[in-house]
């Protein structure tokens, strides 16, 4: 049996400030840095079983009432399975669900808990990168489980094939799953039940090429977040993918800039960009991936059904792909 959940109870406030968002954490101390990630051959998550608990962890931001109990009811409906949502509660700032130090530890009692297969997010926002440093990477190597979301959970994903060995799932949160399309919800079914032959069809091709890599990336202004600190992984040799919500062009333009000129392309095998909504027109963001991507001369496709709309399916974060021009297809390698 799966145990009950209670909401959150923050910590009672002694010492710190800082303690409590977890600015005292060694690695977030000046002049002391993280253990530098053992690139590893990232495996899959195993299946999550019908008779396992889905966690629902918010590691960003606080999400709204009515988008999160529709989504509970969707994800417990569609894939069978009861739900777990462990919520830390509001707090200052108010962009994010709970302190970092509450926010890490129910992720990592939820990656502990034998009765938990797997953890959903609750929604992206803002909060990831910053309880990278308290996420017990040990235990993940140790007992692999599904970890899944998009958005601000890039940092999250991103991070887990170089510190876990484990592939991460980009795939949508829970409050976006009250107005999921057919197509998303089954490739959630799909991921949980262990289909890992994952295949997208019917990308558009602008510029020409096959390429295969091990597949990186996911929300642009996240990803360009990491640079700099030691949780951005290696791109040598990716095929990366990007999607973005409310970003007019010049935004696009500068967070592309930071990645390249700080290395995040050097050697990459090609680039998939999914939907850019709500800000600059999609045909923009294609010329500009072009134009800036020009001396790469990488395959470049569009069309990638992820991103902020009603359509977002499931990649494996970290996962070797192959990318085919003619097919006009993503395939996920064994």
């Amino acid at each position: 049996m799966c145990a009950t959940r209670l909401r959150y109870a923050p910590p009672k406030i002694e010492g710190t400030y800082h303690d409590h968002f977890g600015l005292s954490t060694p690695y977030l101390r000046s002049g002391t840095r993280m253990p530098e990630p053992v690139r590893k051959k990232a495996m899959f998550p195993p299946p999550v079983p019908k008779t396992a608990c889905l966690g629902v962890s918010a590691p960003a931001g606080m999400p709204a009432p009515e988008p999160l109990k529709a989504g509970l009811t969707v994800l417990s409906a569609r894939t069978g399975r009861r739900v777990i949502p462990e919520i830390p509660g509001p707090v200052w700032p108010p962009h994010l669900a709970g302190l970092e130090s509450a926010r890490a530890d129910v992720l990592n009692r939820m990656l502990a808990d034998p009765d938990i297969g797997g953890v959903i997010c609750a929604r992206g926002g803002f909060g990831s990168l910053a309880i990278l440093p308290q996420i017990n990477w040990t235990q993940l190597t140790a007992h692999p489980k599904l970890i899944m979301g998009f958005s601000d959970i890039t940092a999250l994903l991103n991070a887990l094939p170089d510190r876990a060995g484990v592939v991460g799932i980009h795939g949508p949160v829970v409050t976006q799953l009250g107005d999921a399309d057919d197509r998303t919800l089954a490739s959630v079914t799909a991921i949980l039940d262990g289909d890992d032959m994952i295949q997208i069809p019917g990308l558009r091709v602008l510029r020409y090429g096959d390429c295969e890599g091990r597949l990186l990336g996911g929300n642009l202004a996240t990803f360009a977040s990491m640079v700099g600190t030691p949780f951005f992984p290696d791109t040598e040799g990716a095929v990366l993918f990007f999607e973005d919500v409310g970003e007019p062009l010049y935004r696009i333009d500068r967070m592309l800039l930071q990645l390249m000129l700080a290395g995040g392309f050097d050697g990459i095998r090609g680039i998939l960009l999914g939907d850019f909504t709500d800000g600059a027109p999609v045909a923009d963001v294609a010329q500009l991936f072009l134009l800036r991507t020009a001396l790469l001369d990488v395959p470049l496709f569009s069309g990638l059904p992820v991103g902020h709309g009603t359509t977002n399916v499931c990649l494996p974060v970290g996962a070797r792909v192959f990318v085919c021009s003619e097919k006009r297809c993503l395939t996920c390698l064994p």
